[in-house]
């Protein structure tokens, strides 16, 4: 099974030898994204010889389509430079889907760190599917999703004229078109909570965006 995995970054070089080097140890091709990074991030993806899409002026959902546009695998993850995989991150996605064929969308417990530490501490885990998309709440760590890629043929691509909480959008319109999702209950990813994450820095336009997912999904039958 062929499995793509992109890294999205922006002047996190700081944080990408880690999350490259997790990445060394899936077997899974890989691309990285960058937005028009000014620190060393393209040296660390030139010393990981991980070929390098430049995106400067998009925003990540716009980025994550050009990628998808000219490209094809069985299977598709991404991942933000500052987050990183558990080396087990691949194998127990390859195998849940093996062992559940009707799912499009595989998801699991991460572990939380910070820009002091390295490692995660306890596993956290998602919200219930149901009641988050009923109440319009994101309940996935989107480092910890893979996705059967024949899913965009049937529900399209990333929104982008969603800019930030782009992957609840997504998970939003997979739902509530009664796509399946499966749960996978131990940690396969670090999510990384730091000041200079987009979630830090540009929290009000994220909270806008979020309102606006909620009004197109106000409303809709639950079908999964």
């Amino acid at each position: 099974m062929s499995v793509l995995i992109v890294v999205n970054n922006l002047n996190h070089g700081r944080y990408l030898p880690k999350s490259l080097e997790s990445i060394r140890e899936q077997n899974a091709t890989v691309l990285g994204i960058d937005a028009g990074s000014t620190d060393d991030s393209l040296d660390a993806y030139e010393r990981f010889r991980v070929p390098v899409i430049h995106c400067k002026g998009l925003n990540q959902p716009r980025s994550l389509n050009k990628v998808l546009s000219f490209t094809r695998a069985d299977y598709f993850a991404w991942i933000n430079a500052d987050d990183a995989y558990l080396p087990n991150f691949l194998s127990s996605h390859l195998e849940a889907f093996a062992d559940h064929p009707e799912a499009d969308i595989v998801y699991s417990d991460w572990l939380q760190c910070d820009e002091r530490t390295s490692d995660g501490d306890v596993p956290r885990k998602p919200r219930n599917l149901r009641e988050s998309f009923e109440r319009g709440r994101n309940p996935l760590v989107h480092p910890t999703t893979v996705i059967r890629w024949s899913l965009f043929d049937r529900i399209g691509l990333f929104d982008e004229t969603i800019s930030f909480p782009f992957d609840f959008e997504f998970w939003c319109r997979a739902w509530f078109r009664g796509i399946q999702f499966h749960y996978i209950p131990e940690p396969t990813a670090w999510w990384r909570i730091h000041l200079d994450s987009l979630s830090a820095k540009r929290g009000d336009a994220i909270r806008e965006e979020l309102g606006r997912i909620r009004k197109m999904y106000r409303g809709t039958p639950c079908t999964a």
